[in-house]
């Protein structure tokens, strides 16, 4: 949650309420009332306000009772000034194995994977350019390919844009269009180098929060990236050298968290 914008936004109600002249809205705030609900929010007996913990609802609720206080009206249909919020947290998997030939790829070394969950799994490996549909240009990677319960191999991100931000946006759609093709999983090409590449390890090596998808009736879906460069992964399947792999991924659990905004 933003605190301080929330608290602005309430002292900009509050001060609004009262004034008399719509266009210029008396602003006076004392330095002492702002500190003393910065000092709370920041205290440390609310434990950092980790979402979904209860130094997290304990600020909720104060926030949602100095918007009572102020008169603010709530939304219609809403529980008070709280609205649901489905959130995940979700575990990083660590220890995973993609075999292939008499090449093994190690999780944290020349491999990634992210999500989903495997034991001895064989599966064929069909290439798909980026992976990427897109019905308005009329474009689809997937187009006169079979890829019903076989493993998706893609460039990373898409073709229009490689930065790192773009890079995790794509990852969810990306998905999305491999399910809907039928596809078990999908494994990346990542070619940015490895600066990107342990940057990326770290952070996916920490739990991390994410909004429920209530359209994913599951999280069986395998997906990971492969350090392209000295494998030889990826050309040995863009020339159909390679059409079968062996996968071992301990289950990224996750964590159902209930938590609301104000």
């Amino acid at each position: 949650m933003k605190y301080i914008s929330l608290l602005f936004f309430s002292f900009l109600v509050l001060n609004n309420s009262f004034s008399q002249d719509a266009k210029v809205p008396a602003a006076e705030l004392e330095k002492s009332f702002v500190e003393g609900h910065m000092r709370f929010l920041a205290s440390d007996e609310l434990q950092g306000r980790r979402t979904g913990e209860i130094g997290n609802r304990i600020a909720a609720r104060y926030l949602a009772a100095q918007l009572e206080a102020y008169g603010v009206k709530t939304v219609e249909g809403a529980d008070g000034y709280m609205q649901p919020v489905g959130l995940k947290q979700i575990n990083p998997i660590t220890a995973a194995t993609l075999a292939w030939d008499d090449n093994t790829y190690n999780q944290k070394q020349e491999l990634m994977m992210l999500a989903g969950s495997a034991e001895d799994l064989v599966a064929k490996v069909v290439f798909a350019i980026y992976g990427g549909v897109d019905k308005e240009a009329g474009t689809n990677d997937y187009e006169g390919l079979d890829v019903e319960g076989k493993i998706v191999v893609t460039n990373i991100g898409m073709p229009d844009n490689k930065r790192p931000m773009a890079v995790f946006q794509a990852m969810s759609k990306k998905r999305k269009w491999a399910k809907e093709q039928g596809a078990i999983g999908m494994i990346e090409l990542f070619q940015m180098g490895k600066n990107f590449w342990n940057m990326a390890g770290n952070y996916f090596a920490r739990p991390r929060m994410q909004l429920v998808d209530p359209e994913e009736k599951s999280n069986d879906f395998i997906y990971g990236w492969i350090l392209e460069g000295d494998t030889g992964f990826g050309v040995a399947v863009k020339e159909k050298k390679k059409q079968k792999i062996m996968l071992n991924a301990m289950a990224s659990a996750s964590e159902m968290i209930n938590s609301s905004n104000d």
